[in-house]
């Protein structure tokens, strides 16, 4: 639907989440990192370890395997978000590793330590009061030096791109922009606060090379767009447009803007079930991925049982044997007993005579 040549169903927001080569380095390292700690310290007699990462802004990662329920669970409990990116993203690799170390896994739990979370507000918080006190729209770019140094520098810039006004958001590293994604609505609510138009956004991390990245057509194939941001305040600042441009000679009749309305209404009752249509099949799919893990651990309790009343049976088994050997045994030596008394009592009776 269009309104005198302007798409109504054009996006209203936009964020990119173009992945760079320094964020693969990263992610590289940093698995590497959990892998090499976990081989060289975890084994039968320890199975329970802390891994301090790097940098430090990623914080330790405590590793702890047990036996719950009749099953055994490995438990991972980072300081970082990034971490536990990391973690779920690989984390068949390092069952196998752990499978290698002498530990058949059975379940994994990924968890984020609170402490993080805390850390992370403070870091977005940080962000937010420099687009309180510094960004507006006679000062469009700023730079902010991040603390602690480690997290490097980040830069926004607001800028027009494709006709509409966009932020660009560029930290030195990923785990800035995993913060500021994971934050991003406090980002929208101060920008609007401080009456700054923004329809787009763009996050990303600034090149190994040091050179910032180019958001020209190259990047359209990376970006996520999304029709169900145009709502109705969009729709009516749109028509308010209309009316203030048409003719008053020719002026739009009555009819017309029902009619777009009601195309509009029928649009947004199409998105609203389509969303719920979303939800109830992502519902549907984490009942079934729960009723699956519950099958599943129900089968390994089983199978735990039946392999422990095996072997309580097979001991069983060798101490009856063993008692029944040494019954016979002992019938044995008595027999032997009695007969060398009897040959004692015959050799008397043979010697009185």
């Amino acid at each position: 639907m269009s309104i005198n040549g302007i798409d109504s169903n054009y996006y209203a927001y936009q964020t990119t989440t173009k992945k760079t080569d320094n964020n693969i380095n990263e992610d590289s390292d940093l698995f590497d990192q959990i892998l090499e700690g976990a081989k060289d310290s975890l084994s039968e007699e320890v199975s329970q370890i802390t891994i301090a990462l790097k940098p430090d802004s990623l914080g330790d990662l405590s590793i702890k395997i047990s036996v719950e329920g009749g099953i055994t669970v490995a438990r991972f409990e980072a300081e970082s978000e990034t971490v536990k990116q990391a973690l779920n993203d690989n984390i068949e690799e390092i069952k196998e590793m752990l499978k290698d170390k002498g530990f058949t896994i059975h379940k994994t739990v990924v968890t984020l330590n609170s402490e993080d979370e805390d850390s992370n507000y403070e870091i977005v918080d940080q962000i937010v009061r420099n687009i309180e006190n510094s960004l507006s729209e006679t000062t469009p770019e700023i730079a902010i030096k991040l603390s602690p140094e480690s997290l490097g520098n980040l830069s926004i810039k607001l800028a027009e791109k494709d006709g509409i006004r966009v932020a660009i958001f560029e930290a030195d590293n990923n785990i800035v922009k995993q913060i500021i994604q994971n934050n991003f609505d406090a980002v929208k609510k101060v920008l609007k606060d401080k009456d700054i138009t923004v329809e787009g956004y763009y996050i990303t991390v600034k090149s190994q090379d040091g050179q910032s990245p180019s958001y020209g057509e190259d990047e359209e194939d990376s970006k996520e767009t999304d029709p169900n941001k145009m709502d109705k305040d969009m729709f009516l600042k749109l028509l308010i447009t209309q009316m203030s441009n048409q003719d008053p000679l020719n002026p739009i009749q009555d009819r017309e803007f029902i009619a777009q309305m009601a195309q509009f209404s029928s649009l947004e009752q199409m998105q609203q079930m389509n969303k719920n249509m979303e939800l109830n099949s992502l519902i549907l799919d984490q009942i079934n991925e729960s009723l699956g893990e519950q099958y599943k651990n129900v089968n390994n309790s089983l199978y735990y049982m039946n392999e422990s009343i095996t072997n309580g049976f097979e001991s069983l088994n060798k101490a009856i044997e063993g008692l029944e050997d040494e019954q016979n045994e002992a019938s044995e030596n008595n027999l032997k007993a009695i007969n060398e008394l009897i040959n004692i009592n015959k050799a008397i009776d043979g010697y009185g005579s």
